[in-house]
C-alpha cells in the first residue's frame, strides 16, 4: 500500500463558509497588494511593535516584500523580508487549500506534528532576534526604509 504526503478530509458547513471567507480575503488582499505598494493605503496602520519599541518585529517589511514578490522582483521582496520570502509557498498552499474547502468541502490534511509549530515559532522569533543585533552582518535582514512620500 503506497503512502501519499497529501490526503483530505470532509468538512463541516462552518469549515467550509470559513474556508470561503478566508479564500475572498486572502484573494482581495493579495489584489490590493499587487496593485498598489503597501504604504500608499491608509488604512493599513504601522507596525505596533516597531512604534512602540523602534525595533523591526519579524514580519516588518512582509507586506512590501510581498509587493515585490507579486510583481516578480525576488530580490526586492528577498531585501524587505527574506523570512516572508522564504513561507511565501506555505501561504499560497494555505490560500488554495482555503479555495478547496470553498468548492469541494474538503481540507488538506498535512502530516505535521507539535513539534513543526515549535520549530516555525522558534524560526519565526529567531529571525525577529537576528534582525535587530547591532551587527553589520545583520544588515541585510532589516527592511530598507519606505520611500519618499510613503508614510
Amino acid at each position: 500500500m503506497s503512502k501519499t504526503f497529501f490526503t483530505f478530509r470532509s468538512c463541516s458547513h462552518g469549515e467550509r463558509l470559513g474556508g470561503a471567507i478566508l479564500f475572498a480575503l486572502g484573494t482581495l488582499a493579495l489584489l490590493l497588494l499587487w496593485r498598489q505598494f503597501p504604504t500608499h493605503y491608509s488604512f493599513i496602520p504601522p507596525c505596533v511593535f516597531h512604534s512602540l519599541t523602534g525595533l523591526e518585529c519579524p514580519g516588518c517589511g512582509g507586506l512590501r516584500g510581498t509587493h515585490h514578490l507579486l510583481h516578480g522582483r525576488l530580490a526586492e521582496a528577498w531585501a524587505y523580508n527574506p523570512l516572508a520570502v522564504i513561507i511565501m509557498p506555505l501561504l499560497v498552499l494555505f490560500q488554495i487549500n482555503n479555495g478547496t474547502i470553498a468548492a469541494t468541502g474538503r481540507t488538506l490534511v498535512l502530516p505535521w506534528s507539535r513539534y513543526t509549530w515549535v520549530l516555525a515559532l522558534a524560526l519565526f522569533l529567531g529571525f525577529g532576534f537576528l534582525r535587530n543585533l547591532p551587527f553589520s552582518c545583520f544588515d541585510s535582514l532589516r527592511p530598507p526604509p519606505n520611500p519618499p512620500g510613503s508614510r
